[in-house]
């Protein structure tokens, strides 16, 4: 039973050991579909074998121990060893750090009586899944703050304040079946308090797991969900311009058929009729076109395409454009950004109640581009460090799109704003003309 309860501590220090590297270093792609598990069972048995080896060494333990575990997470991690090392290093510190705390804290805490039950096996297990209950929660607060990448960051200060209530309850526990520890307990009642305790870091662990599998599941769902998004808004965009080329075509007809007219009047020299249906035509064509023509076919079809949408939805569109033929942004980039910020100008729109209005503002200046949205929303947005923090509260789902018009901004080594404020919602962008 203790060789099983001391693989099973080693499994959860090598385990929370892969916490602790993921938030500085990047996964391998991996070769092979179980990898990291296989990993984790070799270094458990290992390091078993090489405590047994060398038990009354605990110096050269450690540093055998840290220096197979980096050359082994390699496997795992992206890294040159000596960082690896070095992550090791500050891991095994922390680990360290915990331990002595707890045992002085300890000796502070209990009576001297109570200080003669270190070496009861009961009480020397709890204690030390109390100081690897406590190792885990500090690893996740290192998660939070530092892991930027992290899907986790994607959930907000109060859900992680839920989720840390299982390590701190854990503690809290442990810490009570220590106090509360007697020497006269019945093997019954021990077993029966160390199968609580483990079950307790095992919940802990499945928490963690179990709400980065949904994170992760709702990031693939978001993925989709904006991919399909940007075919709808290319399709709606390449259809409009099909649209144009085949009213266009039918205009040509109609144009020669007009022409032929025309000159059938000055052959039969009725110049005044002549003169009245080109009035006609005139005016006709001065109501016929594109709205808005910036010398740009990518950026007039997009912009044409979501003015007419607007007005079918009853939104006030207010635009300020100038001759963007010579726009640096690709093609591509010009369809991620126009397209996913009017997206979600309109969707933001569709749900207000009273005042439905946008103002697009896409301007090219001596030395920089200009492209902002502004417009209305149902209740303003909480944005920190420009990210959307979107809650259930929150009606509008202006996060959509909002990562891919970032990354293809930053191509450009462009600058972006965002604000939400007295009901407005704003996203700006500047990318310098050198680009």
């Amino acid at each position: 039973m203790a060789i099983i309860q001391g693989i099973f501590i080693i499994f959860l220090e090598v385990l929370y050991c892969t916490l602790f590297l993921e938030i500085f270093l990047e996964k391998r792609k991996k070769k092979y579909k179980y990898i990291k598990q296989f990993v984790l069972i070799l270094l458990t048995f290992v390091i078993v074998i090489i405590s047994i080896e060398f038990y009354g060494n605990i110096a050269l333990k450690e540093l055998i121990v840290i220096v197979f575990i980096s050359s082994t997470m390699l496997l795992i991690y992206k890294s040159k060893i000596i960082k690896m090392l070095f992550l090791i290093f500050i891991y095994f510190g922390i680990l360290q750090g915990i331990d002595y705390s707890a045992i002085i804290m300890t000796k502070y805490l209990l009576s001297p009586e109570s200080l003669a039950s270190l070496e009861n096996p009961f009480y020397g297990t709890i204690f030390v899944l109390l100081c690897r209950t406590i190792l885990f929660g500090v690893i996740m607060l290192i998660q939070k703050n530092w892991n930027k990448n992290n899907s986790l960051n994607l959930i907000s200060d109060s859900q992680w304040l839920r989720f840390i209530y299982f390590p701190i309850m854990s503690i809290f526990a442990l810490c009570a079946m220590l106090i509360n520890f007697d020497k006269e307990m019945s093997e019954i009642a021990s077993n029966t308090l160390l199968v609580i305790a483990f079950g307790l870091v095992v919940m802990n662990l499945m928490v963690f797991y179990l709400l980065r599998d949904i994170i992760a599941r709702e990031k693939l769902i978001q993925s989709d969900k904006l991919f399909k998004e940007r075919m709808k808004s290319q399709t709606n965009m390449y259809r409009f311009m099909s649209d144009n080329f085949e009213l266009q075509r039918k205009r040509i007809h109609e144009y020669n058929n007009q022409i032929g007219c025309i000159e059938g009047m000055l052959l039969n020299k009725d110049v005044e009729h002549a003169l009245d249906y080109v009035a006609k035509i005139t005016g006709g064509l001065k109501k016929q076109g594109n709205a808005i023509d910036t010398n740009n076919v990518i950026i007039n079809a997009i912009i044409n395409s979501k003015y007419k949408e607007a007005l079918e939805k009853d939104i006030v569109m207010v635009i300020k454009v100038n001759d963007l033929s010579e726009c640096a942004i690709v093609d591509e980039d010009i369809v991620t950004i126009l397209s996913n910020l009017l997206n979600n100008a309109i969707e933001a729109c569709e749900k207000t109640v009273e005042k439905r209005t946008i103002w697009l503002k896409f301007v090219i200046e001596e030395t920089m581009t200009i492209i902002s949205v502004k417009n209305t929303v149902d209740e303003d947005v909480e944005i920190i460090d420009d990210v959307l923090i979107t809650t259930k509260k929150n009606k509008v789902e202006h996060g959509l799109g909002v990562k891919n018009i970032k990354e293809s901004v930053e191509k450009y080594k462009g600058s972006y704003s965002l604000q939400s404020k007295d009901r407005y919602f704003f996203f700006g962008i500047i990318i310098p003309r050198t680009t």
